[in-house]
């Protein structure tokens, strides 16, 4: 199937290997994120009870840390 925007698409692509990449880097994110995959949908948070600003926080620190 052809897209319409072959350009923007492969920039959408880059983004998202820089972003798995940058995800990688983070010491444990990989060993989470498969765990994190292997959790039933009951079990996990609602996204609105979420606090976005700690989790970013915690992750500037994992970094900050390499």
């Amino acid at each position: 199937m052809k897209t319409k925007h072959p350009i923007r698409d492969s920039i959408d692509e880059t983004k998202s290997k820089q972003e798995t990449l940058y995800l990688l880097s983070i010491p444990g994110m990989k060993e989470k994120i498969i765990e994190g995959s292997k959790t039933p949908i009951e079990e996990c948070e609602n996204i609105d009870d979420i606090n976005w600003e700690e989790i970013a926080k915690e992750a500037n620190n994992q970094v900050n840390h390499i």
